[in-house]
């Protein structure tokens, strides 16, 4: 079943690792240099965006990704695996979610 919502709503949805795979992302990652060195700091500076970077009034959308998931959608894409796809998929995620049946 497929969630509704008011069509003026903005919903954002955000990547939300899992600790356990922050080493495989980071692994796996064209963008490593860009990725925080631990989960703790990654976890610190994501809460830090959605507390004061995202807009009064947008709804913010935890993704929950897991890697492997991701690696494979990228694989069948033929995208790199960084943040640009990471975000993709997300976006993809949450249009699926509010996708009118």
């Amino acid at each position: 079943m497929k969630k509704t919502f008011n069509e003026s709503q903005i919903v954002t949805g955000v990547a939300w690792y899992r600790p356990e795979q922050w080493e495989r992302l980071r692994e796996v990652s064209e963008d490593v240099d860009n990725l925080e060195e631990t989960y703790d700091a990654w976890l610190k500076t994501a809460e830090h965006l959605i507390r004061n970077g995202i807009p009064a009034g947008v709804r913010v959308e935890k993704i929950d990704l897991d890697v492997e998931e991701v690696l494979a959608w990228c694989n069948v894409h033929g995208l790199p695996m960084n943040a640009s796809s990471r975000s993709r998929f997300v976006s993809e995620r949450v249009r699926q979610k509010y996708e009118p049946s």
